[in-house]
């Protein structure tokens, strides 16, 4: 029977998944074990062609059809109707990652239709690379590079809305060269190393802290992970410091060495680099828990948020911010819920349904990252729980709330489809490409036996079937055309072109690593406390009764709080205040945090000067040389007609940058090294003038 005949015999699909379901459950009671079965446990069970859990059951009747009965599905089934480009194909004894695999790349195609990649018919940004990073590149390596180039404007990458205070742009670096590696186009290549360094040197003016040598601001997805506190505005958010956005950085510094390399072209980004993840796993690791914050608030001394990003901590793994010990440990010991990876962990009281979302995406890169460590446990799981969602909700467009399983239909179709293909292509296969070849190092649990072959791979000028035999992590050998080579890399120039046939040997029994399992009753972390802040008090307005309460001194939480109202006695001492709430499971993150500064540490200015350009020129004398902080403020609420974006360099030593809100509210505050006598403080505005040199209060304190 052809396609065309099975589509029309089962044109709504309704009986026959109600008769297949019937038949699986009728099967299946809570006591039996199924052999073979990919994930087993009191909630639900994956088999290589089904998902089971109590009366609800998917099937995958055959490469091109899945039926569901679950009452939150997006249709009753799918069937392929393949509009749009085709794309590699992929077959295994797992007929359910088969369906999947192939409801993706039909996914895909349609968002490839007309030949622009396009998400929910809107132009990616470059914030929103996932895709393209997760497979794309890979499988559709022309689309990709005219979406990338779409997202660039005057030579530099288009920053997000918000930005600085928002950052997630840099995700176009590794997605630049996941496209120059699958075409080896040398044209692209030189384009996208300038705008990328060109977009860096934007960057490190702006976003680069000095002082904790991390890039600030809000991280990509991070509305998802957990929206800003009530009281973080773009000024507050320029004082955080995101595992996810410095992530992106470092990739960002490795892309474009890289680039330069190919090209012979001399750079010194790997300094860089090695600074940055140094100062990361200084200011976020946390090495009893074995995991990275998400993130550091705090206007002079940083707090860690008491939560991971878990999207961050697999970029932190696949872009080597983690050594191995430190990638090992994560995998290990951040905590799984059962029906996937969590985007924050734990909980915090204030959360929405998309903070708990266990989303295929997310799952995806959690696979790399733990394939990456060779924890083959944590693959099975999150490859699971990526078939449980997709396969029940009969689309790409949805994920599952990782604490109680329940499907959400809607969007993330196209970065959920790419991740299931990428598990496929990264984790299965075990395709990595290099700038001159494609390293081999599949990572195959073992509920995932027998021949796994992905056909018609497109590779520059060659189109590749690759077949992996066995489980494991553990390359025994590779052929190329029925010859073996050396290792599990494979020379581009052996596949300049044509047709090649690659078979990868695995030794091993798939079944290392460990996982943490989460287990309830979860925790839930408290809201961040809401405070009011006076000269010299402190109004907690909103207490929750059974909830502590501690004043955080400088970065160190010393005091109870028992009372609505707390009145600073000494003055005399400079310290930065905040908040935070604690229950059973542990504190809330930091709430806003204020200043308590002596008059004694307010250093006069001498004057403050524009020059016709519009920069402001600030002198300032000093009998003591050493570090300060800086603040700036409009005069008044009507002063400036929108945000005003300043860089900063004191002496002429870069600075950082302050943003000052036009709502009469202090901009960021900087950490500046001044010497002793006369230093000169240059504030150059991006965009605009300012009004006047009377538009804006200055605060310099010695600290």
């Amino acid at each position: 029977m052809n396609k065309t005949d099975k589509l029309s015999l089962f044109g709504s699909g309704m009986w026959l998944a109600m008769l297949l379901v019937g038949l699986v459950v009728a099967s299946c009671s809570p006591s039996r074990t199924h052999a073979g079965a990919i994930e087993e446990n009191d909630r639900f069970v994956v088999t290589p062609d089904s998902v089971i859990e109590g009366q609800r059951v998917a099937v995958a009747l055959d490469d091109d059809h899945l039926v569901t009965n679950c009452p939150d599905a997006a249709s009753s089934q799918w069937h392929a109707v393949w509009q749009g480009p085709h794309g590699p194909s992929y077959t295994s004894s797992q007929r359910l990652v088969n369906a999947v695999f192939n409801m993706s790349m039909e996914e895909i195609g349609r968002h490839l239709m007309g030949g622009t990649l396009r998400d929910d018919d809107t132009l990616l940004e470059a914030q929103e690379c996932y895709p393209i990073l997760l497979s794309l590149g890979m499988t559709a390596p022309q689309q990709s590079m005219a979406a990338l180039r779409a997202m660039v404007h005057g030579g530099t990458i288009d920053a997000p809305r918000q930005w600085p205070a928002r950052q997630g742009h840099l995700m176009w670096a590794a997605a630049a060269w996941e496209v120059y590696c699958a075409t080896g186009d040398r044209k692209w290549l030189r384009e996208a190393h300038d705008v990328l360094l060109a977009t860096l040197t934007r960057e490190e003016g702006v976003t680069l802290d000095e002082h904790r040598a991390m890039q600030c601001g809000y991280g990509p997805f991070a509305d998802a992970v957990a929206p800003p506190p009530s009281w973080a505005g773009a000024p507050e958010m320029m004082e955080m410091h995101t595992l996810a956005a410095n992530a992106l950085l470092l990739r960002a510094y490795a892309v474009v060495e890289a680039m330069g390399d190919e090209l012979n072209l001399a750079n010194d980004f790997d300094e860089r680099a090695n600074r940055l993840r140094d100062a990361v796993n200084h200011a976020l690791w946390h090495e009893g828990l074995g995991c990275y914050a998400a993130w550091t608030t705090g206007q002079l001394h940083a707090k860690m948020a008491p939560f991971t990003d878990n999207l961050a901590q697999a970029l932190a793994v696949l872009n080597g911010m983690a050594d191995d010990d430190r990638a090992e440990k994560l995998v290990e010991q951040t905590p799984l819920p059962p029906y996937g990876i969590s985007l924050r962990y734990p909980l915090v009281e204030a959360d929405t349904s998309l903070t708990r979302a266990a989303m295929p995406m997310t799952s995806a890169f959690w696979a790399l990252a733990a394939a990456r460590t060779g924890n083959t446990h944590a693959v099975r799981l999150c490859i699971a729980t990526m078939l449980r969602t997709q396969a029940f909700a009969a689309t790409c467009g949805a994920w599952s709330d990782a604490y109680t399983g329940r499907l959400t239909t809607g969007r993330m179709a196209l970065c959920n489809a790419a991740g299931n293909v990428g598990v496929v292509l990264r984790v299965l296969c075990g395709v990595n490409l290099l700038a001159d070849g494609i390293e081999l190092s599949p990572c195959v649990p073992a509920v995932f036996p027998g021949d796994k072959t992905l056909s018609n791979f497109p590779y520059r000028q060659a189109t590749l079937d690759i077949t992996v035999k066995g489980v494991g992590d553990e390359v025994a050998e590779v052929t190329v055309d029925g010859q073996p080579i050396e290792g599990n890399f494979v020379k581009a120039s052996t596949l300049a072109q044509g047709h090649h046939v690659i078979e990868v040997t695995l030794a091993g029994d798939g079944d290392g690593g460990l996982v943490t399992t989460a287990s309830s009753p979860w925790r839930v972390l408290p809201s961040v406390p809401a405070t009011v802040w006076g000269d010299s008090t402190l109004c907690l307005p909103r207490r929750a009764a059974g909830m502590g309460y501690r004043l955080v001194v400088n970065s160190d939480p010393l005091y109870y709080l028992n009372d609505t109202l707390t009145v600073f006695r000494d003055t005399t001492a400079l310290r930065e205040y905040s908040v935070i709430a604690l229950n059973k499971y542990g504190p809330s993150d930091c709430s806003s945090s204020w200043l308590m500064v002596p008059p004694s540490r307010i250093v006069p200015v001498d004057s403050i000067m524009a020059d016709e350009s519009g920069a402001l020129r600030i002198i300032v004398t000093l009998a003591t040389p050493g570090e300060y902080a800086m603040t700036l403020m409009s005069a008044s609420p009507d002063v400036l007609p929108r945000d005003v974006l300043l860089l900063a360099a004191a002496n002429t030593h870069p600075q950082g940058s302050f943003l000052v809100p036009c709502n009469g509210l202090r901009s960021n505050t900087l950490r500046l090294r001044l010497t002793r006598g006369k230093n000169t403080i240059l504030l150059v505005p991006v965009g605009d003038k300012l009004p006047s040199n009377s538009a804006l209060n200055t605060r310099i304190i010695r600290l």
